[in-house]
Formats: C-alpha cells, sequence, structure tokens
C-alpha cells in the first residue's frame, strides 16, 4: 500500500466515524460528498436560482435527468432543496424545498417524479415535476442516501447509510412496502430492469451486491478492493451489461461484467473520482473527478480514457441526457452545473444555481 493510500484509508476511516456520530448526535460536519451529515441547527434557508443561502453554499450533489421533458434535477445538500434547469435553454426554473441535506436523486419518467433522498431528516421527498411541488414525503430509515427506480413496476429503491439496508417505495402509495439487507454503508443503487436485478453499492464493504428484485436476497457480491477503495459512485449500462464504480481512495473506476458478477478491469483516473455515468447510446462513461475539476471521459469499448474536459469546483455529481448527449455536472463548492456536448466533448454552460 503507497503513502498516499494510507493516508486517505485514514481519513475515509475518520470520515466514516464521523459520519456514524453524526447520525447518533444529530449533529456535525458535513464533507463535500456528504458522507458525515448534520442536523442543521437551524431551519434550513432555500434559495431562488442564482443565489445561494446565507452563510452556506448550495452544495450542489447529485444530478438527474428525465429525458423525455428534458429536464435536469439536482440535489442540494446544504441547501435542503431541489434546483430544476430546463435542458433547452440551460436557464434554472424552480427551486424546490425538501428535507435536510438531500443527496441521492432520481426521475421515474413514466411517471414524471423525483425522489430525493434527504439524508440528515431520514426521508424521501416526492416531487411531482409537473409543477414542482412536493407531493409526498416518505420516511425511509435513519440516512437515506441513494435511490434507485424500476419504472416498470414503479419501485423505488433506497439506500440507508448507517442500517445497510435498502427500502422499497410503492411509487403509486408512496409508501414503504419492504426492505432487504446489503453490506455496509450503501450509498448508491441502480436497476437492470430487464434483468430483475438491482445493484447496490456499499461503501465501507468496497463491495456490489448483486439483489433479484423479485425477492430482495443477494444472489452474488463483486468487491472492488479488499483494503480502502471507498467505492462512491455506480453506474450500468444496459446496452453492454457494464457497471461502473468510482473510487476515490485508489483513483480508479472498477468494470463489472454484470452478467458474469466478475471484474473485467480498472481504469486509472486521476485524484479522487466520486461519481459515473454513462451514456448507453454512444458507449461513452463519464466520471466526475472532484480532486482535478474535471470529468474523465472513457471509451466503453477499450476502457481507456479518451480526453478530460475541465469543469466547476469539486464535480460530485454527473448524470446523461441520452436523448441530447448532453451530460450534467454538479460542481459542490462553486453552486454551478457544467454542461457538456457529448459530440464536441467541451462544456457548453455554465449554470448558476
Amino acid at each position: 500500500m503507497t503513502g498516499k493510500q494510507s493516508l486517505r484509508a485514514v481519513t475515509g476511516l475518520l470520515a466514516l466515524l464521523a459520519a456514524v456520530v453524526a447520525i447518533a448526535c444529530g449533529s456535525g460536519t458535513s464533507s463535500p460528498d456528504g458522507a458525515a451529515t448534520e442536523a442543521p441547527a437551524s431551519p434550513v434557508e432555500t434559495a431562488t436560482p442564482g443565489q445561494t443561502t446565507g452563510a452556506r453554499s448550495l452544495g450542489p450533489s447529485r444530478v438527474a435527468v428525465n429525458p423525455v421533458t428534458n429536464r435536469i434535477y439536482v440535489s442540494n445538500q446544504f441547501g435542503g432543496s431541489v434546483s430544476v434547469i430546463d435542458g433547452a435553454t440551460n436557464e434554472p426554473l424552480a427551486t424546490v424545498p425538501v428535507g435536510s441535506f438531500p443527496f441521492g436523486i432520481a426521475v421515474n419518467a413514466k411517471t414524471n417524479r423525483v425522489y430525493v433522498a434527504n439524508t440528515g431528516s431520514g426521508s424521501v421527498s416526492v416531487i411531482d415535476a409537473a409543477d414542482n411541488t412536493v407531493i409526498a414525503t416518505v420516511e425511509a430509515g435513519t440516512s437515506p442516501k441513494g435511490i434507485g427506480i424500476d419504472s416498470e413496476s414503479n419501485r423505488i429503491f433506497v439506500t440507508d447509510f448507517a442500517s445497510g439496508t435498502v427500502s422499497v417505495i410503492d411509487g403509486s402509495g408512496n409508501e414503504i412496502i419492504g426492505s432487504f439487507e446489503v453490506e455496509s454503508a450503501p450509498v448508491a443503487v441502480t436497476v437492470d430492469e430487464g434483468a430483475d436485478r438491482i445493484y447496490v453499492l456499499n461503501t465501507a464493504s468496497n463491495s456490489v451486491s448483486f439483489i433479484d428484485s423479485g425477492g430482495g436476497t443477494t444472489v452474488a457480491t463483486v468487491k472492488v478492493g479488499e483494503f480502502k477503495v471507498d467505492p462512491f459512485g455506480l453506474a450500468f449500462d444496459a446496452g453492454t451489461g457494464r457497471l461502473y464504480t468510482a473510487n476515490p481512495f485508489t483513483d480508479e473506476v472498477t468494470v463489472i461484467d454484470a452478467t458474469r458478477s466478475v471484474i473485467v478491469t480498472a481504469v486509472p483516473l486521476g485524484t479522487e473520482p466520486r461519481d459515473v455515468a454513462v451514456n448507453a447510446s454512444t458507449n461513452r462513461v463519464y466520471v466526475a473527478v472532484t480532486g482535478e475539476g474535471h470529468v474523465a471521459v472513457i471509451d466503453g469499448a477499450t476502457n481507456t480514457v479518451t480526453t478530460t474536459v475541465t469543469v466547476g469546483l469539486q464535480p460530485l455529481g454527473i448524470a446523461v441526457n441520452p436523448e441530447t448527449n448532453r451530460i450534467y455536472v454538479a460542481n459542490v463548492s462553486d453552486d454551478t452545473v457544467s454542461v457538456i456536448d457529448g459530440d464536441t466533448e467541451a462544456v457548453i454552460a455554465t449554470v448558476a444555481l
């Protein structure tokens, strides 16, 4: 193990301990990736588009896209809100107040509903995207972190970072209908609707759990590292059957063959990759490399980095609209979203939230 990995390992362990203390005590500080969450001492002040809240930034952290409506949704973990962006004009349309420390966010394009995991308040906000209003708040464990959606069954899967479980929400009634156990500190989840599989990324266990969506049982577990990899971002390409995990402690992306449940390779990147997204139409993989302030573009056919695109300060979340071939990057430390044209691989707009 190198000196760099050793230092990061100690830092990661301290962050994980801080998260546990924060959850137990209801106080603490929050890291850029939201590993250690806190309960605000006073009600969260939300902001209008283009403004920030008083003493703290909005902290845009994760991004979701509805390719049908061409709307982009950004969770602001320090602002307690979701920003809505018009993908046609790259202009902010609205700011929707949600719970405290919202992190994971996902869209069901069929129902036009947006789901937000509020880590600080132990809930999921359900937004009707037709008018950008919260229509339900679902209690979902101690520290909900990641969200994945099965649009066919209208089921929403929510990881609980503290308890090592995943809650299942019925999208029709906005009620919890079940839960299942995974490994330690599940932070992200994605769904393969064609194979009835749910993939859950477990940060503290350095693993991906393969879950049968029908019974909620683990059918396989793939380790992406033995010591401290700290995987934090997860994406699935339905066209190739490949899973991608962003590993900030080892500065790489792990490529997994989901059909065979085996690791294909690891792609070396810059400092601290923390989220990943794919465009199945172009077989391109996009990685938010937080420590470098850029997005790495990987050719999914060769598993090589073809270019990097400089974005804002500490890019933390990333999502793709496959219909427009646009990539959206949440820059946590300057309250912006960078818009990348997938054809030219250049930033074409920077949206101030």
